[in-house]
């Protein structure tokens, strides 16, 4: 019996030590500069890094700091927000195991290499998420994080197809400024939208914004660059979208702007910026007079310079 006893304690103390060297498990991180910024995190300038010193880490700011490499931050397993902008940063694989994540941030001001986003595809509380100038052109694994509410992918240039953001209906902000879109279909269920900004596509019809009636900023406007830019024409769908407050289409070919006048809370616009479009800007004619009523109920037109 008394060996019974011994040979149990023997088994429970292995256990023991081995569940103590498991989270105890020393972490390395490849690149010098996240190691760096995880030590002064946990002012620990030498020794191991161990899992128990990163359970406590909910939010991460790593903004602009020379890391190429992100191996390692798989372990940060509670982290909550973690900011990469503006980093040179190609592969993503270990944010797979962040399933916490609610903020991230993976964006840049200047061209990024990050093409392969699908380790993202699980991360499904993601609330906010900025890809802004990379080189991305897939977008399905972004298809089932229907917690965003906000999506920037501005200027990654390759994106034609946004079929993947149709069922994403908790977005209130989304910019896909600076790519190479024609179809805009997909918008037309994400009826949470409050700002949208389209600048700098291949867009002709917006008509399928009509049911986004929550919509309060609506962007087209571009660069005065033809191959660079949308071409719409027809702006009659702002008749409906009746929460507008600012609207751009900066560079386009709109003609008529009578539509404007029917939006039935027009007089609640701050802002309309319809310079660089065809409108016919001389004494007496149509869009003059849209613009002076526009004006005189206190909404500020920019006109002034047409094609």
């Amino acid at each position: 019996m008394k060996n019974k006893l011994l040979v149990l304690l023997v088994i429970l103390i292995v256990l023991a030590l081995s569940n103590s060297i498991y989270t105890e498990k020393a972490i390395d991180f490849a690149d010098d500069s996240l190691d760096n910024e995880i030590r002064e995190r946990l002012n620990k300038e030498e020794g191991d890094i161990y899992l128990s010193d990163l359970e406590e880490i909910r939010e991460l700011d790593l903004f602009a700091k020379g890391i190429s490499s992100i191996e390692g931050i798989q372990y940060l397993s509670n982290l909550e927000s973690l900011d990469l902008y503006q980093n040179y940063i190609d592969d993503i694989q270990p944010l797979a195991e962040l399933t916490n994540l609610r903020k991230l941030s993976i964006g840049a001001w200047e061209p990024n290499q990050l093409e392969d986003i699908s380790p993202l595809a699980g991360l499904e509380n993601l609330e906010y998420l900025n890809l802004s100038a990379n080189r991305i052109k897939d977008l399905s694994p972004l298809s089932n994080l229907t917690n965003l509410k906000e999506l920037n992918l501005w200027r990654n240039y390759n994106i034609t197809d946004i079929s993947p953001l149709t069922d994403l209906n908790s977005l209130k902000i989304l910019n896909l400024t600076g790519n190479q879109i024609t179809d805009i279909s997909p918008l037309g269920q994400l009826n949470n939208l409050k700002e949208l900004r389209f600048g700098n596509n291949q867009v002709v019809d917006i008509s399928a914004l009509e049911p986004l009636e929550n919509l309060e900023v609506l962007n087209f406007g571009g660069t005065p660059l033809p191959e660079d830019g949308n071409q719409v024409e027809d702006i009659s769908v702002i008749s409906n979208l009746n929460n507008l407050v600012t609207l751009n289409f900066y560079d386009n070919k709109v003609t008529d702007i009578s539509p404007l006048l029917n939006n039935e809370n027009i007089n609640q616009f701050i802002e309309i910026d319809m310079r660089m479009n065809l409108l016919d800007i001389s004494a007496n004619s149509n869009s003059m007079e849209v613009i002076n009523q526009l004006t005189e109920i206190g909404v500020e037109v920019l006109y002034e310079l047409q094609k």
